[in-house]
């Protein structure tokens, strides 16, 4: 049986690592592991098609992440120049974040810190090994969402 204490310690352990690894990687950058990840998050969605906008819910709900750290993240990409913001002019609400000049100059040194780490992190697995663990991690990361969500309902209640 699958002791869940020891898995629950691994994700945090690998999680903890992955960061490291991206603060270290990015602080030349003057960029913490959130703001990268939020870049990265871009590049993704221009490599799936989508445009190179998006709403901060939108990150916020792809990144799960809380939304004070999200809008904290940024403010602070804008402030050094990685993103843009454009207001809808029919509706001031609706705000888009856009790659700027700037983030766009930094795109292939993201994507080739992804590879990096991922050459480094899944040594010893296969394809599909990956494949299984990229699913098993996007519906746990969904459930821990989920459950964060309600949780955080009860306790503003």
């Amino acid at each position: 049986m699958l002791d869940i204490l020891d898995i629950g310690c691994n994700m945090i352990n690998a999680e903890k690592y992955i960061k490291l690894f991206l603060k270290k990687s990015l602080e030349r950058f003057s960029l913490s592991a959130t703001e990268g990840l939020i870049l990265l998050l871009f590049i993704r969605n221009e490599q799936h098609g989508l445009p190179l906008s998006m709403t901060q819910e939108r990150i916020l709900n792809d990144l799960k992440y809380d939304k004070g750290v999200i809008n904290r993240s940024v403010q602070s990409l804008e402030k050094k120049g990685y993103l843009n913001r454009e207001t809808n002019a029919d509706d001031r609400r609706f705000v888009t974040l856009s790659f700027s000049p700037a983030a766009e100059k930094l795109k292939e040194t993201l994507i080739n810190l992804s590879f990096e780490l991922s050459k480094n992190v899944f040594v010893g697995l296969n394809q599909e090994e990956i494949r299984k663990l990229s699913f098993s991690i996007d519906k746990i990361s969904e459930n821990a969402w989920d459950y964060y969500k309600k949780i955080k309902e009860v306790k503003d209640d």
